[in-house]
């Protein structure tokens, strides 16, 4: 998936992966890349959280979000609030 989030520092690019099995890879730019485990699908729901390394310090995105067809929408939660994230299947 090609998404773009929306942060207060502007909005930023990410890749990301996702596997049947709940495993994968997001990459988002300055926000670093990390391997995710444990993605839930239910019906056209994903849910997962991530685990990133933002210069050298811990940071866990929660994401939920909705498929239709070939697009996603949903958001990043965070311990800075949430991140609205869209984007459609590569």
């Amino acid at each position: 998936w090609n998404l773009m989030m929306s942060t207060p520092l502007g909005d930023n690019e990410v890749e990301l992966i996702l596997n049947e099995d709940g495993s994968g890879m997001m990459s988002a730019g300055p926000l670093g890349e990390a391997p995710l485990d444990g993605a839930m699908f239910e019906g056209n729901t994903i849910a997962f959280s991530i685990d990133l390394d933002v210069q050298g310090q811990a940071f866990t995105l929660d994401f939920t979000g909705t498929v239709d067809g070939d697009s996603l929408e949903g958001e990043f939660g965070s311990d800075f609030g949430a991140f609205d994230a869209s984007g459609s299947r590569q």
